[in-house]
């Protein structure tokens, strides 16, 4: 085999197999025509440039398809949420710019098939400017907490549902309002006439306060007088078990 045959084979498999390399020895080694040297350089350039755009569609392809992923993912813990239930169902009341208003019972449950995503729920106020519904913790996989900011005087409604809107709560009453002040005035004769009755209405609360029942939930932090107030997870204790727990008394209904 003569130098010039082996150099031609040797050009053409390096232009197959390895391009760069085959593309200097075709224009420094070879005597090819060229005409024929300027084809097959387009030739592997357009096929260059074509490589480039595959790949390019390629990893925008399965970043798209990741996006699918997710979202499915997504869908798929929100289609497992079969009901949105509030524990507590009463009419909720807060004072504008009171640092006392209580959201120890703010929760509600959630019955699903399999685990859920928070973030598959949204929590809705028909009237944000006059109260403020957001997440705060979940317990024990089902129940969310949440928190309601008193943001201006008036009446409006919350609830949660679904993102893909397939399960909705029912809808919880709140209302706003004004932070009362009053005035009491009072001379030191009245008060004098009064401090004997003071003493023994005193006397008479603290046994009626000792022995009182009260409300308790597995998770609050406060005792309550009503048990609509503790909520439906609430259970009946002595005040006195409730406070050696560190209970505290609902702003509510154990003022």
């Amino acid at each position: 085999m003569n130098q010039n045959k082996f150099k031609n084979i040797a050009t053409i498999l390096l232009l197959i197999f390895f391009f760069p390399v085959g593309l200097y020895l075709m224009w420094a080694k070879t005597n090819w025509n060229k005409h024929i040297k300027i084809a097959v350089s387009a030739f592997l350039a357009i096929c260059f440039i074509l490589g480039l755009a595959q790949s390019g569609n390629t990893e925008k392809e399965n970043n798209t398809q990741s996006t699918i992923n997710t979202a499915a993912q997504e869908t798929t813990k929100t289609s497992n949420i079969s009901n949105l239930e509030f524990v507590l169902d009463d009419t909720i009341e807060l004072t504008l710019n009171d640092e006392n208003n209580d959201n120890e019972n703010s929760y509600f449950k959630v019955t699903s098939n399999r685990e859920f995503s928070v973030n598959a729920i949204e929590f809705i106020s028909e009237n944000p400017d006059i109260a403020a519904f957001t997440y705060d913790r979940t317990e024990y996989d089902k129940y969310v907490y949440f928190n309601i900011d008193a943001v201006g005087v008036g009446e409006t409604y919350i609830y949660v549902q679904t993102k893909d809107k397939a399960t909705t709560s029912e809808k919880i009453k709140v209302v706003v309002k004004e932070k009362e002040t009053t005035t009491t005035t009072t001379t030191s004769t009245t008060e004098k006439a009064t401090q004997s009755t003071t003493k023994i209405t005193t006397t008479v609360q603290e046994v009626q306060e000792y022995s009182r029942t009260v409300y308790i939930t597995p998770t609050g932090k406060r005792y309550h007088f009503s048990s609509s107030c503790g909520g439906k997870n609430s259970y009946a204790v002595s005040i006195e078990s409730a406070k050696s727990q560190g209970l505290t008394p609902c702003q509510k209904c154990a003022n």
